[in-house]
């Protein structure tokens, strides 16, 4: 009859409890005197037993394990307890007079931490024991300490993912009412516009209707370009908007882009790669020419008089980078935080004011491609807009010589 028991004198709470498993009653009771006095120490006669032991009750500290026992020796039950996610953590000394470095290797390979050989050295035993409930109770509050933290981390995941949420939301609600503003404000705006033109019509003196229509004609492209540009905001902020991605030859797009304003100059940056290969990025080509095209004019708009502007290309490690630069600028450096932002009071009191939502816009669209804008003064006097976008294979940048465009 296989038995289990408890040899301590009395409990000794928050010191350990230490399981002997040995179906020798004289083994049991040598290991239990030299550490009852430190321990609780609980018994099973058998493997069988140990593992029902442990299974009824709360897992003991540090087993330790005879080998030789019989129906299931120490090997299958240190198998066992290793198989069982409840009870591997808990550490194992195998206990045995066999003295082979290969019965000792196995049991080590099956999990066990420590060996320990009969006849017993009480003072050995007594410290092996105590090493390994040391390490066993740091690493059991190592264990409550990283489920305390994988529980705050759950925990805020939650809540994060919980605001990410209400902040869609809020992204979606403001977007919604950009649409429902952009499309109700057609129809009366078309109205306006046709009954402006009636009356500009009507107006007798050729002088003054030439100046009414190109006054008009100015009102009406930016009352377009705004009702586009809050449509486009919207589905940009949500992520409904359409992308064609792919990769483009930036080279040739800075050109046509600078050529459209007189006087731009497009330089270069760094020498040509060894295969002569021209800059490509990845990117919708028709966006990134249209926000390109924003920039300069806004550029355009922002030197004085008889002022440079210069476009230029280079490669900044993954970013091939579009600089538009002028060294005669009157934007004040007030204005830099709030250039790009959808709403700026600052921006809307500089010479862009009736570019509306164009420059904003621009900056949406590449930051839709993964890319970025940004705004500095190099020097007083100074600003220089860029324009990043994800090189396509490594492209070396190369615009070529200077040209006036």
């Amino acid at each position: 009859m296989h038995r289990v028991t408890d040899v301590s004198a009395e409990p000794l709470g928050g010191r350990g409890t230490v399981l002997v498993v040995d179906d020798v009653s004289e083994n049991v009771e040598i290991l239990g005197k030299i550490l009852s006095r430190e321990y609780r120490v609980q018994v099973a006669m058998s493997g069988a037993d140990a593992l029902a032991l442990i299974e009824d009750g709360s897992p003991p500290d540090v087993i330790l394990l005879d080998i030789l026992m019989p129906e299931m020796d120490g090997y299958e039950t240190c198998r066992r307890l290793k198989a069982n996610p409840a009870t591997r953590h808990i550490p194992v000394i195998f206990v045995s007079a066999l003295c082979d470095d290969g019965d000792e290797f196995r049991g080590l390979a099956l999990g066990a931490v420590d060996y320990v050989t009969k006849p017993f050295n009480p003072q050995l035993v007594a410290q092996r024991v105590r090493t390994h409930m040391t390490l066993q109770s740091a690493q059991r509050e190592l264990r409550q300490h990283n489920e305390h933290l994988e529980e705050v981390v759950r925990a805020r995941t939650r809540a994060l993912a919980e605001a990410h949420q209400r902040l869609l939301w809020r992204d979606r609600t403001k977007s919604d009412y950009l649409r429902a503003v952009s499309h109700e404000l057609r129809t009366p705006a078309n109205g306006v516009l046709g009954v402006g033109q009636l009356a500009i019509d009507e107006v007798g003196n050729p002088a003054m209707r030439e100046k009414l229509s190109g006054l008009f004609e100015r009102s009406r492209v930016r009352l377009q370009e705004t009702l586009d540009g809050a449509m486009r905001l919207a589905d940009l902020q949500t992520g409904d908007a359409s992308l064609d991605v792919q990769s483009f030859e930036m080279g040739s797009l800075i050109r046509l882009v600078a050529a459209a304003f007189p006087g731009v100059i497009v330089g270069d940056e760094g020498p040509p790669s060894a295969s002569g290969r021209p800059p490509r990025v990845i990117g919708d080509e028709v966006l990134t020419s249209l926000a390109l095209r924003t920039l300069v004019r806004a550029m355009v708009r922002l030197k004085r008089p008889g002022a440079s502007v210069t476009v230029t290309g280079g490669n900044e490690g993954p970013w091939f980078t579009v600089s538009i630069e002028s060294s005669e600028v009157t934007l004040p450096e007030a204005a830099h935080a709030s250039f790009f932002a959808t709403f700026s009071s600052e921006r809307t009191a500089t010479f862009v004011e009736d570019m509306g939502l164009a420059i904003p816009l621009a900056a949406r669209n590449i930051e839709a491609m993964g890319g970025r804008v940004a705004i500095d003064a190099p020097g007083p006097g100074e600003l220089r807009l860029r324009c990043s976008l994800a090189r396509a294979g490594g492209a070396q940048a190369n615009l070529g010589d200077p040209v006036q465009a």
